[in-house]
């Protein structure tokens, strides 16, 4: 199945679940399933089985936003890199499973020579069958991978990219990350038909002359963690990311950096799609006129601003999406921007419009970006 598949993404959660509860055999068959099948010594076996206990007890009882224990992440985003990866090389595959260690478990201080002594003596520990070499690149790739507090998520991407020794298997397990993310999302499975929806839905809208009672119940589910304001902020950060790799010109010539690469865009643009198709089915009716916000949402589309950053100068709802809504530096700031986003039903339709069409672009074309994200920020035209 493909890496952006929902339904492939739910079975993949479900087994790695059910095996996190099960005895010691129960945790060799779910590394079997994390390295896709591909050959392991007994050695490299052993190493994983240790790392993966590692993580397994220093995670704890940490959840995710919707609430599944928080270890499922890492496993997760380490399964999706194998499935991508021809050959699996055993530093890369721990690179996948520790690539949130050092934000998720241990502060990060790498300026405190008494905390490198303590990773790396942990490391060390854990993974003693590594040579001290093998440890070392485990563990420059890692702090590679940790966001500092000062650091925006631009100059985060950028600092990534810029890194000639490690760029390459680092910027894939950050895909592999960002595909994780994107794919974790809903828990709904009626989520899933998202294709035949969404363009019946633009086709009935624009065209029919008479109202379109939708087939989903009318009863709004319950408030989930993630609303459609933030859903659409994580889309943003999909953007950004493909922008920076797009802009910075990376020419991995890596079967499983374009495979990602391709996996994530997808999975962003359908993520859109079932962004809209729940605002149309379940908010559509609050609207004054639907069909005037889809209109104004392809005349915007077919302008040129589209692929830039703009500024909220009122000509179209769309202007300042990405500069007013999402680029706020301050967690209390974007959250009352996003909080303003999702009362704005309309608006949220029109976002959900423009990411598809951002992310087809990245799709068709090759030296497709949006103009104005650099690894100093945005920069609105």
């Amino acid at each position: 199945m493909p890496l952006y598949d929902l339904s492939e993404f739910f079975s993949l959660s479900r087994a790695i679940n059910y095996n996190l509860s099960a005895t010691t055999s129960g945790r060799y068959y779910m590394l079997k399933y994390i390295t896709d099948t591909k050959h392991l010594s007994s050695v490299e076996t052993g190493i994983l089985m240790k790392a993966m206990q590692f993580l397994i007890n220093a995670y704890g009882d940490k959840r995710r936003r919707l609430g599944p224990p928080a270890v499922l992440h890492p496993l997760r985003a380490a399964t999706l890199f194998s499935r991508a990866s021809t050959n699996l090389a055993i530093l890369d595959i721990l690179v996948a499973m520790f690539h949130d260690v050092f934000e998720d478990i241990y502060p990060f201080d790498v300026e405190n020579p008494h905390w490198q002594k303590i990773m790396l003596q942990e490391f060390s520990e854990m993974l003693g069958r590594l040579d001290n070499d093998a440890g070392q690149i485990l563990f420059d790739r890692l702090i590679l991978l940790c966001r500092r507090d000062d650091e925006s998520y631009y100059q985060y991407i950028g600092r990534i990219l810029d890194e000639p020794q490690h760029a390459d298997p680092a910027l894939r397990v950050k895909l592999a990350d960002r595909l994780d993310n994107t794919l974790d999302m809903r828990i709904d499975l009626s989520d899933i038909p998202e294709e035949q929806g969404f363009f019946q839905e633009i086709f009935e809208t624009l065209f029919l002359n008479v109202p379109v009672r939708s087939p989903l119940p009318q009863v709004h589910p319950p408030p989930a963690p993630l609303n459609g304001a933030w859903r659409l902020y994580e889309l943003f950060k999909s953007t950004v990311l493909l922008t920076l790799i797009r802009q910075h010109g990376n020419q991995s010539t890596s079967r499983g950096y374009h495979q990602l690469f391709h996996a994530l865009t997808v999975a962003s643009w359908n993520e859109a799609k079932r962004i809209f198709t729940h605002i149309h089915s379940f908010h559509g009716q609050g609207m004054s006129n639907i069909r005037s916000v889809l209109l104004e949402a392809m005349e915007y589309c077919h302008t040129d601003r589209i692929n830039m950053i703009t500024r909220p100068d009122g000509r179209y709802r769309l202007d300042g999406l990405f500069s007013y809504y999402f680029d706020q530096a301050s967690p209390e700031i974007r959250k009352a921007r996003l909080a303003e986003l999702y009362r704005d039903k309309a608006l949220m339709a029109q976002a959900a419009i423009a990411f598809v069409v951002i992310f087809l672009s990245f799709l068709h074309d090759p030296d497709y970006f949006i103009k104005g994200i650099s690894k100093l920020g945005i920069k609105p035209s």
